[in-house]
């Protein structure tokens, strides 16, 4: 709440100066004037608004949080210079010189939607990605464990084993997401095969053995397991 007051402070500063300098240094008020004050007076307003949304509700889409933020800077900033440049060094007319303010709040209100859209998009991506990271994340530790105990395999095998538990890890990180409890069997079937698989690691490095038939077996079966959940998700989806 501070902050929000602070920013708003700070904002209704800056529009006070600009009046009191726009008064004193600008003798003949004409409607060029009027017309240019109150957008640049709006430009400020909807800069403080979109400051104070942003830094408020920080989201996982930061940066295109910090680009709405720069780009009402741009806007303040255009308008400033239009009011300059078409209504002191150049004086159109009345009709020209609104028209101008009219186009440039028009481009910038499109902007400013497709970028708070884009935002929304990848805020519900993110969303989507931390629910599948925390949904598989039962088979992604059990994975983690069987890594633990890679370095303790006989030096000849290690490698191969290495990338054959790390395509599982790949498999299941990247897989589909699903909020469906029709799953959840197939899951538990997943759960249970790595369960054996680490099963299997411990007593290769307890016996030294440099046996990987049963590890590739159990690294086929998992591996179509995902392919069958992932296929079970895509039909789900779908409607099939």
């Amino acid at each position: 709440m501070q902050k929000k007051t602070f920013t708003y402070f700070i904002y209704l500063i800056f529009i006070v100066v600009y009046s009191a300098l726009s008064f004193i240094l600008v003798k003949e008020k004409t409607n060029i004037f009027w017309c240019g004050y109150l957008f640049f007076v709006l430009a400020i307003l909807i800069s403080a608004v979109l400051t104070v949304i942003s830094v408020q509700k920080l989201s996982s889409a930061f940066p295109i949080e910090l680009s709405l933020i720069t780009f009402s800077y741009v806007y303040v900033v255009i308008t400033f210079l239009v009011n300059f440049i078409f209504g002191k060094v150049f004086v159109l007319s009345f009709s020209k010189f609104i028209s101008i303010h009219i186009a440039c709040l028009g481009l910038f209100a499109i902007i400013t939607i497709l970028l708070m859209l884009t935002k929304g998009l990848v805020v519900k991506q993110n969303n989507e990605v931390k629910v599948q990271l925390r949904e598989l994340q039962p088979l992604i530790q059990e994975v983690e464990k069987i890594k633990s105990k890679l370095p303790d395999l006989s030096a000849n095998i290690r490698t191969p084993v290495v990338k054959m538990i790390d395509k599982v890890a790949d498999r299941i990180r990247f897989s589909e997401y699903s909020s469906e409890e029709d799953i959840v069997e197939i899951d538990n079937r997943i759960r249970t095969k790595l369960g054996e698989l680490q099963n299997e690691v411990f007593n290769m490095v307890e016996k030294q053995s440099e046996n990987t038939k049963n590890i590739e077996s159990y690294v086929n079966s998992i591996l179509q397991l995902v392919d069958e959940r992932n296929s079970q998700i895509i039909s789900a989806k779908s409607g099939i």
